[in-house]
């Protein structure tokens, strides 16, 4: 039996060429941070796997599950024409570069923080390390977790990127904040939010999206 190859999936398939072959990338050996730009009619991505694929899935870095080797750093670039159709420019890159990947509904822990009081916020320590308050900057290590310039929500936000714990803010404060938290343990975390920063804090389990991300073959 031949089957015939319709129209629709013709033209399916010259689009999914075409994305393929205009994207662009190429693989670091070394950390790199976040960036994104446009230049010269095209949009460039560099930063790490997780990143890069959350922004053009859009969706939470959480979101995205890489197994194996989940640290690893791209530069990838594609026509700004193709600015619509992220989702594909993803899935053309993961399958050039080998990797396979699905799409699963998983259930996870959420910690929702809220303020009783923030005068313990005051520290007088703003801009330590950012040059303008527009600016956010994180550094971590295997016990603290320190963030310069941010508000609540952003620091609910950098916690549930840097850890591997979902944390959201239900509050009204945008004021920016330095922040000092213990990341080594959950019970440390929770604990130094709630008794040292006055949060409370409400945990619920919520319905996510999860795209895991598999190296099938070297490329």
């Amino acid at each position: 039996i031949i089957l015939k190859q319709t129209k629709k999936s013709k033209n399916h398939n010259n689009f999914t060429q075409i994305i393929k072959q205009s994207l662009k990338f190429k693989k670091f050996e070394f950390p790199v941070p976040f960036k994104y730009s446009i230049q010269e009619h095209q949009i460039i991505y560099q930063g790490s796997l997780k990143d890069i694929l959350a922004r053009l899935l859009s969706v939470k870095p959480y979101q995205i599950q890489i197994e194996g080797d989940n640290m690893t750093y791209w530069e990838i670039i594609f026509d700004i024409k193709f600015l619509n159709n992220q989702e594909k420019i993803a899935y053309s890159f993961l399958e050039t570069t080998g990797h396979s990947w699905k799409k699963l509904e998983r259930e996870k822990e959420v910690y929702e923080l809220k303020e009783r009081k923030t005068s313990s916020w005051l520290n007088g320590k703003l801009y330590q390390y950012a040059e303008s308050p527009d600016q956010t900057l994180s550094i971590m290590d295997d016990y603290f977790l320190t963030v310069d310039n941010a508000s609540p929500s952003q620091l609910a936000q950098i916690i549930s990127k840097k850890t591997p714990w979902l944390f959201t803010y239900n509050g009204n404060n945008n004021q920016i904040y330095d922040w000092n938290i213990r990341i080594d343990s959950l019970d440390n975390l929770l604990k130094n939010l709630i008794e040292d920063l006055d949060f409370t804090i409400k945990k619920k389990t919520e319905n996510f999206t999860v795209y895991v991300i598999r190296k099938i073959r070297n490329k």
